[in-house]
């Protein structure tokens, strides 16, 4: 486990924002299956469960090759260690059936089924299911896809981050732009990796950043470092959601800033710059 990946997973139990895919492209335009995934469903726990009902979202990498599926995904659930434990999983896709069941992890494991949209980027009238460990056992109900609702999207392929990203306009203070490029493959540990650079207008202290090789997105969660000209590193997890009345947008909270004379906490909202 990374030092950041540690970070993310104290951070996870703050961050439980039910959230879908965003990007330069509308959330209507999604991605293709093999990219970065968010799930989401609620589930019941079995008899001796130490679990109440609740809500379970995860996400990670998902490849495929003809008809065999792989990846890595980032569960937050105490038994999976809260989004920082990397979780392999393998499966089928058949005639647009997804099947997966997850490596044991701690003893449990997690399976999922469901079926593909035509395009291949939502997955509906899905279901999945945690067998051992911590869960004993806990099991989500059909889960349905609604296209007027994100919220009743219950796995879907996020769109790249690539592209410019920008404060929102009424956001007070200095305004941040960045220019990230997302790796359209994903690392060992089902991360898709963030590089580009950061301008800022307003601020006594920099005027602009390179993003470090410790960026990433995974499902909906990842994390930027941020170089900045005066020598500070700006360092913050990254949210990534939709918001209905400005478009898709991404959150650097909580973030903080070392070093410089900016030091402390920094809390950034941004929005897609190409398609607000």
């Amino acid at each position: 486990m990374t030092p950041l990946r540690s970070t993310l997973a104290a951070l996870s139990l703050i961050l439980c924002t039910l959230l879908a895919g965003c990007g330069p492209n509308s959330f209507i335009s999604l991605g293709a299956i093999s990219a970065n995934w968010y799930f989401y469903g609620d589930y019941t726990p079995s008899p001796g469960s130490p679990f109440n009902s609740g809500n379970l979202p995860f996400g990670g990498s998902l490849v495929r090759t003809g008809n065999q599926v792989s990846g890595v995904l980032h569960i937050n659930h105490p038994c999976f260690g809260n989004n920082a434990t990397d979780i392999p999983y393998t499966g089928t896709l058949i005639n647009n059936h997804l099947s997966f069941t997850s490596s044991s992890v701690a003893g449990q494991t997690l399976t999922l089924q469901g079926t593909l949209s035509q395009n291949d980027t939502v997955l509906s009238t899905a279901s999945f299911q945690i067998n051992g460990g911590c869960a004993v056992s806990v099991y989500s109900p059909e889960l349905t896809y609604t296209v007027n609702s994100w919220l009743n999207q219950k796995g879907e392929s996020i769109p790249s981050l690539t592209g410019p990203w920008t404060t929102y306009l009424n956001t007070a203070g200095p305004s941040l732009t960045e220019h990230l490029t997302q790796s359209p493959t994903a690392d060992q540990h089902g991360d898709f990796a963030l590089t580009g650079n950061v301008t800022v207008a307003g601020s006594p202290c920099f005027t602009s950043g390179t993003l470090q090789p410790a960026s990433f997105i995974s499902g909906y969660l990842g994390q930027q470092v941020i170089l900045m000209n005066d020598g500070s590193t700006l360092t913050a997890t990254v949210e990534a959601g939709p918001n209905s009345n400005l478009g898709p947008a991404l959150s650097l909270d909580p973030g903080t800033i070392t070093g410089g004379n900016c030091n402390g906490p920094i809390d950034l909202s941004l929005q897609s710059a190409s398609n607000p």
